[in-house]
């Protein structure tokens, strides 16, 4: 095994020594203790390590001296005596060393190294504090056996060495006679590492082989005879050291034990046996002898052929053996086992630091470390979970995923290792504020039930808790540290496979873990401050709101993966990508983005965001409201919500009379009328009781902007039923005005992209509106016509203005047409006010997982009489060459370079590549918007049209048509739910448009339309003639503030 320094920077050989000296299992039990204490050890042992790397002997002795008295101290605090003793030998382990083999100090040693043992001693409840036991006393014995042996006569000195000897061949299982000689060659073996001195070294090499007699070396001895030949190597005795090689080979030779038993030791000898005659080689030559240069020559030649051999005998053996070994540990693994798993695991380690690395070996004894980690983690949670923590489990995972991450070159397993401590120490976390209270007990209703049961103690433990929450822990640095090399990845990386996949999701992993730590404090922090009855005060509230705002930003970070993962890598335009990663690194410009949305959403506005994170059951949500003041809460975690809002939605879509339902996927004596308004109450109560308190200071026309989670994208917010409520207030719609967005992010986002399409003229003449409807599938096509799409077209003229209104009703509703239209305004440098699109959605195949329009088939006839349709949607060619922009353009606000409106904001207006469709194309999917290659200079775009809100879910969010057109530069997308009746969709948008024309904005215009349609009543039974399926299905999605230009405005 390579030797690998201590923090005394002393070489040990064995494994679990490591773990005492580890960087991570000091920084384990220096988070214990008081923060003043802490620090202090933390500084004396550094500056002694420094002080030992610079060969500073007093200084190091020094500092190390004062890490044992702070140590000292901790008897009059409450840390543990496993804490203490374990730090007092951390800092004793150079100590010991500094004395022995620098100062001489032997007794000093001897002492030190006893009060190690004794605390050791106290600490034996696993293998692994066996063997740290067992390596201190072999070092104890050994310097116990230099003292007895350079004692005075008068004080007896054969009582020290023979003690020494005595306690070694019982540690060691050995013979009295044989442990002398081994302690002499350990002694030569330490002299030499720790202080280089090959006098000391030499002396004690031939002590041993004076007590040790006429039987040196036998077959127990190779390791030292190695040690001694290397040392004569060293001091440039090589004709010495070649003789003890030789020595060594002749007795292997002799030996009766198989060749395959002595491989390893054979190969090494040869090794150094080659290297011996080289040497003498050159020498010889130097001095004229060519000869002898010949002969040792050809010696060396045949060596270096004898040790090839060996080496790939071993490594042959080695790779079969590391390969039962693995499939044995995951046998075990698979029973859980992990133990015995970690067994295999670690011999496998052991076989491959025995051989020479061979290049397929490396790899392997990466995936060991990575694997010990991982089982060293789960034994550790394991133990916290049956309550009797095992901190061992917890040092020897980090020894393991530091060894890992050592051996890691490419930028995915640094950050995978990374990842892996940040998870590690996330365990970690949860489990030092177990003492205090559990879990269960700081959350959720159980709270309530547990406050006069912890009240008692929380007194007591509200140090330790403000304690506790005033450090960092190391989660932190690994998790961001994982964070920015999976976003450099994902941001770089060019080829669309399952490694970029992989690597989005452990992105968003990590931003989740972040998010949950944050969270944890902030629970942690309320909760303590109620049992112990602590005041609200300011310092309280910065505190909590410091821990939601972080909380809230991990949240909105974890949800740019899905606008990642619908775009592919190397799909963002180089300004998105520079605001992506700004948002993921610094906390100041990504908080300054989101503090300042409500505000550009108007007064009164709030924010709500259904977080992914969940903990016993329960959803968390936040809620930011105008003054950027964040809020957390809780809800519970719905019973079989999928199932529930399938039922809803396909009722809701089988409610409309054109489209009967399938017979296999609802049965309508099951699932009626009276269950859907149930299930809109259970939701109701579900996602907006938690926050009715913050939404009763709202007027109805302030902005409520929902940002659900993967589960809740399908939740008919704007017809969430409260039945306590008095007629007229019942449905969410009725209080509020409602909208919704992927991230508070994307809002602000959308509100900076409206301010560069504001700085470009609307066209004040044909083309500030276009209306796609009734397009032409063919008469013998299977999809319906959708006639009354064809109207909207026809109201829309009717309400502006032909001069206004660029029509494409029919064959020509194409989307090549479509395309060309939207492009139109991008090329010549103005903005359209509404893209109008009346057609087919679809989002019930593969290849239309994330949305897409089913538009007119090229050549096919009009349904009816469509005069002067090619010469009304043709785009003129006056303006094909840019005249128009020439003149409507402002000079003053827009780059000569006409990049101006190039910029993009986030995803906002990040679209890349050069789709072209072509003439034939029949339908527009998501991915088309997404890839065209050029921004829409468009302030809004209306989907009258069926389930465009609906798309891919990822663990993030929605992939859907509406998040294509935000990629594409739209601010402000209204698009349904569900699949919506011609008719009854020709009402609600004749009341959208009537109102926005009235001035209103998009969301408040949409509210004013489902409100007069739910007003609207029979007069035979004075029911209300249009049901939730008829006036709810379509929300604002982005910015739901914009309104038409003035111009379009009524005067």
């Amino acid at each position: 095994m390579e030797d690998r320094p201590s923090p005394a920077g002393c070489c040990y050989d064995d494994e679990k020594l490591q773990l005492v000296q580890s960087e991570h299992g000091l920084q384990y039990h220096l988070q214990k203790l008081p923060s003043q204490l802490g620090e202090a050890f933390h500084r004396h042992g550094e500056c002694g390590q420094g002080a030992i790397d610079m060969g500073d002997w007093e200084t190091a002795r020094r500092e190390f001296e004062r890490c044992r008295n702070v140590v000292k101290e901790l008897i009059a605090t409450d840390v543990g005596k496993a804490t203490q003793d374990w730090l007092l030998v951390w800092a004793s382990l150079p100590l010991a060393d500094l004395y022995h083999f620098h100062e001489k100090r032997l007794k000093e040693a001897c002492e030190i190294q006893e009060e190690m043992l004794n605390c050791v001693m106290s600490l034996q409840d696993s293998d692994e504090h066996h063997m740290v036991f067992h390596t201190i006393a072999i070092f104890y014995y050994i310097s116990l056996y230099e003292w007895g042996h350079s004692a005075s006569c008068s004080s007896n000195p054969a009582v020290g060495k023979d003690s020494a000897v005595e306690k070694y061949a019982m540690l060691q299982d050995f013979d009295e006679k044989e442990a002398e000689p081994h302690i002499c060659y350990l002694l030569a073996i330490e002299h030499f590492r720790h202080s280089g001195s090959l006098e000391d070294g030499l002396h004690w090499l031939k002590e041993a082989k004076r007590v040790w007699g006429e039987n040196f070396p036998d077959k127990k001895n190779y390791d030292y005879a190695l040690q001694e030949a290397s040392m004569y190597m060293l001091n440039q005795m090589y004709e010495e050291a070649k003789k003890t090689l030789s020595g060594l080979i002749s007795s292997m030779e002799s030996d009766q034990a198989p060749e395959s038993g002595h491989k390893l030791e054979r190969s090494q000898i040869y090794g150094l046996l080659k290297d011996c005659y080289k040497e003498l080689s050159r020498r010889a030559t130097a001095d004229g002898d060519s000869k002898t240069a010949k002969a040792y020559a050809a010696s060396a030649e045949n060596t270096g052929i004898e040790e090839s051999r060996l080496v790939d005998q071993v490594e042959d053996d080695t790779v079969q053996k590391v390969e039962e070994l693995n499939k044995e540990s995951l046998h075990h693994e698979g029973n859980q086992d992990y133990q015995n798993a970690a067994v295999c695991l670690k011999r496998c380690v052991d076989l491959i630091q025995s051989c020479d690395h061979p290049e397929d070996l490396k790899i392997s004894i990466k995936l060991c470390y990575s694997q010990l980690g991982s089982l060293y983690r789960k034994l550790y949670e394991q133990s916290a979970t049956h309550n009797s923590v095992d901190d061992e489990f917890f040092s020897r995972a980090v020894h393991y995923y530091e060894e890992y991450l050592k051996l890691m070159v490419s930028p995915s397993d640094i950050a995978n290792a990374n990842y892996e401590l940040a998870q590690l120490y996330g365990i970690l976390d949860r489990v030092q504020i177990l003492p205090f209270y559990t879990l269960e007990s700081l959350e959720g209703p159980s709270f309530a039930e547990h406050f006069h049961e912890l009240q008692p103690s929380a007194s007591n433990h509200s140090l330790e808790v403000d304690s506790y929450l005033a450090k960092d822990t190391p989660l932190l640095d690994y998790g961001k540290k994982a964070a920015l090399i999976y976003a450099d990845i994902l941001y770089t990386m060019t080829e669309n496979n399952e490694c970029w996949t992989r690597v989005l999701e452990l992105h968003k992993n990590v931003y989740t873990l972040l998010q949950e730590y944050n969270v944890r404090r902030y629970v942690i922090l309320e909760r303590n401050r109620i049992l112990t009855c602590k005041p609200l005060d300011h310092d309280h509230k910065e505190t909590a709101n410091r821990w939601m705002r972080q909380a809230l930003l991990w949240a909105e970070r974890e949800r740019t993966r899905a606008l990642l993962y619908q775009l592919g890598p190397n799909k963002l335009s180089p300004l998105a990508s520079k605001e992506l990663q700004a948002f993921d690194i610094d906390d100041d410009v990504a908080w300054e983005a989101l503090q300042c949305t409500p505000a550009v959403c108007g007064d009164g506005t709030v924010f709500v965001e259904y977080s992914n994170f969940k903990s016993k059951n329960r959803w968390l949500v936040y809620v930011l409201t105008q003054d950027g003041t964040v809020d957390m809460t809780w809800t519970e975690e719905p019973v079989n919500i999928q199932k529930k809002l399938e039922n809803l939605r396909t009722h809701l879509c089988y409610g409309c009379p054109e489209m009967p339902p399938d017979s296999g996927e609802v049965d309508s004596h099951w699932y009626d009328e009276r269950d859907m308004q149930k299930d809109l109450e259970y939701l109701h109560d579900l996602l907006i009781s938690p926050i009715a308190e913050t939404l009763s200071k709202m007027e109805p026309e302030h902005k409520l902007i929902f940002a659900p989670n993967e589960l809740l994208t399908n939740v008919p917010f704007a017809a969430l039923r409260d039945c306590k409520q008095p007629a007229g207030q019942r449905y969410l719609i009725e209080r509020h005005t409602i909208s919704v967005t992927p991230s508070v992010r994307v809002l602000k986002n959308c509100s900076e992209r409206l301010k560069d399409l504001q700085k470009l003229s609307h066209k004040p003449s044909r083309g500030a509106i276009v209306a796609l409807g009734d397009p032409a599938y063919g008469p013998n096509s299977e999809t319906p016509r959708l006639e009354w799409s064809g109207k909207e077209v026809q109201f829309i003229e009717s309400l502006f203005g032909e001069a206004q209104v660029v029509k494409l009703p029919g064959p020509d509703a194409t989307p090549h047409n479509l395309l060309e239209w939207a492009k139109f305004p991008s090329e010549n440098q103005f903005t359209q006010a509404v893209f109008h699109i009346g057609a087919h959605g679809k989002v019930d195949s593969k290849e239309f997982r994330k949305g897409g329009l089913l538009l007119a088939r090229p050549g096919s006839k009009p349904y009816g009489p469509h005069k002067e349709v090619e010469k009304k949607c043709a785009i003129p060619e006056s303006e094909k060459d840019g005249n128009l922009a020439k003149v409507e353009k402002n000079s003053t606000q827009i780059n000569e370079d006409s990049q101006a409106t190039r910029r993009s904001f986030g995803e906002v207006g990040g679209v890349r590549g050069n789709l072209s469709l072509g003439k034939r194309a029949a339908n527009l999917k998501s991915d088309d918007i997404v890839r065209c290659g050029f921004q829409w200079n468009i302030d809004m775009v209306v989907l009258s049209a069926c389930d465009t809100l609906r798309g891919e879910i990822t663990s993030d969010s929605v992939l859907n048509l509406p998040r294509a057109f935000l990629t594409a530069g739209v601010p402000c997308i209204v698009a349904s739910q569900w699949q919506v009746p011609d008719a009854s969709t020709f009402v609600l948008m004749q009341g959208f448009y009537t109102h926005l024309r009235r001035g209103k904005d998009a969301a408040s215009a949409l509210r004013a339309s489902m409100l007069q349609m739910l007003q609207i009543l029979n007069p035979d039974d004075q029911q209300q003639v249009y049901k939730v399926h008829q006036w709810a299905p379509f929300l604002v999605c982005g910015l739901p503030t914009i309104c038409l230009p003035p111009h379009l405005q009524d005067p």
